[in-house]
């Protein structure tokens, strides 16, 4: 349990830092500034949407346009009818940018009660995406759930645009000898 209570305390003071710091810096630049518009097929069903385990899944703000959005999620694991309902706030808002090849990327944090935390990063596009980093910490349930300590987590786009983000990401979670299957849904706007 120490590892939850130190993960939700430097989650809770410094958010971005705690997202910033579990990634690989690097990302293609974005040639047309901070209010950007896409042209291409990017997000369309068409465009690649499965990533290079190489891809950094971090947004440089200095080198993309970066577009500031707002969402809620709400997280479901088997088993159990409760729900836990999470949200962007104003000092953790979710970025999308439109690198120069048109690839749509994201990066978000949303808060919940009790210290409850879920974020995402990486690439986007319609459909089923692999290689974006999903963190979930639910207190509540005693549940950590990061990517990079090799829970498996399949996150699903149903939009994939500038002008917002949909999607659910299913993982793999356990409490001890419990085994979940965790559902976040999410909305970007």
């Amino acid at each position: 349990m120490d590892r939850f209570a130190a993960f939700a305390r430097a989650a809770r003071h410094r958010p971005a830092l705690v997202l910033v710091a579990a990634l690989t810096a690097g990302a293609a630049g974005c040639t047309s500034g901070s209010t950007h518009h896409a042209s291409g097929t990017a997000g369309s069903p068409s465009s690649s949407a499965s990533a290079s385990p190489t891809d950094s899944p971090v947004i440089n703000a200095g080198e993309q346009g970066v577009d500031a959005l707002t969402g809620t999620a709400t997280v479901t694991l088997s088993g159990s009818r409760t729900a836990v309902k999470l949200a962007t706030d104003a000092g953790s808002t979710a970025q999308l940018s439109v690198d120069a090849s048109h690839q749509i990327r994201t990066e978000f944090v949303m808060h919940g009660k009790g210290g409850a935390l879920f974020s995402l990063s990486g690439p986007a596009a319609v459909g089923a995406v692999t290689g974006d980093k999903v963190t979930l910490f639910l207190p509540s349930a005693g549940i950590l759930l990061d990517t990079t300590q090799g829970n498996a987590c399949t996150v699903t786009y149903t939009k994939a645009a500038e002008s917002g983000l949909a999607g659910t990401a299913s993982c793999d979670a356990e409490n001890g000898s419990t085994r979940y299957t965790v559902r976040i849904a999410f909305t970007l706007r």
